[in-house]
């Protein structure tokens, strides 16, 4: 896909969803528990996921590698993404040993 055909595409599904909050994320202990959590209790039908695959980045300063698995589903206008540490540290896993699951980030959608 051409690069000029590609922005439109992304600029026509961005207008979609329109400035503001669009995504609710959450690290999870178990990623398939979660899913079936969140269809039966905010109507997420249909998920996407990725299977973990490591990768390497700078974390509190030292280089590290990390695997985190990833479900994508919506629930009205807002896109909930699901986060599953499987190896290696980060702050996914430092998350959810510290804190237990919970809300990982919220994205927001400003105009240009």
């Amino acid at each position: 896909m051409g690069s000029a055909l590609k922005d439109s595409a992304v600029s026509e599904l961005l207008a979609r969803v329109g400035p503001g909050f669009f995504q609710q994320a959450f690290v999870v202990a178990n990623l398939d528990a979660a899913m079936d959590a969140f269809t039966e209790t905010a109507g997420c039908e249909k998920w996407t996921t990725f299977p973990a695959i490591g990768t390497p980045y700078v974390y509190r300063g030292r280089e590290i590698e990390s695997s985190v698995a990833l479900a994508f589903s919506r629930s009205g206008k807002v896109q909930r993404e699901l986060l599953q540490p499987i190896d290696g540290e980060g702050l996914t896993q430092d998350l959810l040993s510290e804190y237990g699951p919970g809300a990982h980030h919220l994205g927001y959608l400003g105009q240009e």
